[in-house]
């Protein structure tokens, strides 16, 4: 990721509301399993995106983000670098 896209990324995270993943703040809380959240990732082109998520729990492996829009829907999420909860409407 470029500085420009981490200095916008970091622009946005403190803006509020924002866990940065594995950073300051530790792995999303039990509570959050199979629960959908919005992410901030990096790309494979190494630029910042945002889409919504389900928090996985998998009891064989790791847990992780699995992307439930966008033009990542469907895939494990790698790469990222912040979330938050869905606002309650």
């Amino acid at each position: 990721m470029t500085e420009e896209n981490k200095r916008r990324c970091r622009e946005e995270i403190e803006k509020g509301g924002w866990h940065k993943l594995g950073i300051i703040e530790p792995d999303p809380s039990p509570l959050l399993w199979d629960k959908e959240v919005e992410i901030i990732y990096e790309d494979m082109d190494g630029q910042p995106c945002r889409c919504n998520a389900i928090y996985v729990h998998d009891a064989f492996s790791s847990n992780y983000f699995r992307a439930t829009d966008g033009v990542a829907n469907g895939n494990r999420m790698c790469g990222v670098v912040a979330y938050r909860e869905l606002k309650e409407d």
